[in-house]
């Protein structure tokens, strides 16, 4: 399972234990924020980016280390 570390905004895979982590359920835009767009570096400059920086900080104010995100995480 691939979950997005909420302080770095890096991909993380899980293979056993798996940790708490929270859900972003969103419908989708334009301007999604792929796996491959994560992956690939430069990803703070990408249109939907803002999506996902601030998903990791509301899960982060709550207490989650990782968020799980459809269209990064798949």
């Amino acid at each position: 399972m691939r979950l997005l570390n909420t302080t770095k905004c890096k991909l993380e895979e899980f293979g056993g234990e798996i940790p708490l982590y929270a859900i972003l359920s969103h419908t989708w835009g334009d301007y999604e924020i792929t796996f491959q767009d994560i992956d690939g570096g430069d990803v703070e400059k990408k249109v939907g980016y803002e999506k996902v920086r601030n998903t990791g900080s509301v899960a982060a104010a709550h207490g989650f280390d990782y968020v799980w995100i459809d269209t990064c995480c798949i």
